[in-house]
């Protein structure tokens, strides 16, 4: 069986970061499925994970689905 690898959990400061991400790029909550939609989501997704790893406080590194786990979780709460 595959080990899990569990990164620690987000701090306020990455929560914050990644909250106002959201906001810059709102094509990530598009719920199109279209080529076009999807082409401008997984693009917003690149430039969201890009623009957490430079801009993080804490260094620490997140992937892609982290982030999104993250970021649904913030929206399910508000």
């Amino acid at each position: 069986m595959a080990s899990k690898s569990c990164n620690a959990n987000f701090s306020e400061e990455e929560r914050l970061l990644l909250a106002e991400l959201g906001k810059q790029y709102p094509d990530i909550e598009n719920k199109g499925y279209d080529n076009v939609s999807l082409k401008r989501k997984k693009s917003s997704w690149e430039k969201v994970v890009q623009s957490f790893i430079t801009g993080n406080p804490d260094g620490n590194k997140r992937n892609l689905k982290a982030i999104q786990g993250r970021l649904e979780a913030h929206e399910t709460a508000n």
